[in-house]
């Protein structure tokens, strides 16, 4: 059985999600977070929720306010199942924060995506639960110091490498305890990624550049940078997840919509 959650402490933030999450008749439980404390709390909660699930569910979370969901529970489930691994992880193309960076590079890596991001994860109730259980919650609010809950998942992930674990294949990884969602079949995140590597057909955006439809699209990003997206042609700006919800209904329309769009120039 899957499970998705998500926390928030603002409900109508969450409105996009919850409508393309709908159209895909996949059901998101959210949980109410009241006093948002820091991104440790995205930890805490989950904590609180895996007490009620089986050992041998399938939980997953993704962030509440910047990211569209674009599967169905079946999908989810054969595209986590083929990766083998108790826990797959979100990854992204930036390494957050950089201090890891040295870490990263022992592990060896098929395509760019190569850095965890903790807006997205799956994985058996058991072994998330053991997860959070990898620290007291004293050394996880000392390790988000650092990256908030960004440096906790990176942490976990660079202790629990299995470095002797091959690829068997160019798309999947087996027998890895946690491994990372590289050809972002389930969680596809938009930080530094040029948006031409990417069109809509059907109703899904499709990363044409690793050839593989993403469940969830995650609008990770630095402040504002990923709010807006600019026109190729015109220059105009406009709400970047409310332009792609156009195109995947163009393209449920005319069977395809081209991405006209790019994201701004990153100002750090």
């Amino acid at each position: 059985m899957l499970h998705v959650f998500t926390i928030a402490s603002d409900q109508e933030k969450t409105a996009l999600l919850r409508t393309t999450a709908e159209w895909s008749k996949l059901n998101i439980e959210i949980i109410p977070w009241n006093h948002w404390n820091g991104f440790t709390d995205k930890i805490y909660a989950m904590k609180q929720v895996l007490e009620f699930v089986p050992d041998e569910d399938i939980v997953a979370f993704v962030d509440a306010y910047d990211v569209l969901c674009m599967s169905n529970k079946q999908e989810i489930l054969e595209k986590f199942f083929s990766y083998d691994c108790d826990i797959v992880l979100s990854s992204e193309v930036n390494c957050y924060p950089g201090e890891n960076q040295s870490a990263y590079d022992q592990i060896p890596n098929i395509t760019e995506y190569k850095y965890v991001n903790s807006g997205g994860y799956i994985g058996y109730a058991r072994a998330l639960r053991n997860m959070f259980a990898w620290k007291t919650d004293q050394e996880i609010e000392s390790i988000c110091t650092l990256g908030g809950d960004q440096h906790f998942f990176t942490q976990y992930y660079l202790h629990h490498y299995d470095e002797w674990s091959c690829f068997i294949s160019s798309r999947h990884m087996k027998g890895l305890m946690v491994g990372l969602d590289e050809y972002q079949h389930i969680f596809q995140s938009l930080y530094k990624v040029p948006l031409r590597s990417f069109v809509f057909l059907e109703g899904r955006l499709y990363n044409h550049s690793l050839k593989t439809y993403p469940c969830f699209v995650h609008f990770n990003g630095f402040h504002d940078y990923r709010r807006e997206i600019i026109h190729n042609e015109t220059g105009e700006r406009v709400p970047a997840m409310q332009q792609f919800i156009e195109n995947m209904k163009k393209s449920r329309t005319w069977g395809s919509a081209a991405m006209e769009h790019h994201l701004p120039e990153l100002n750090l």
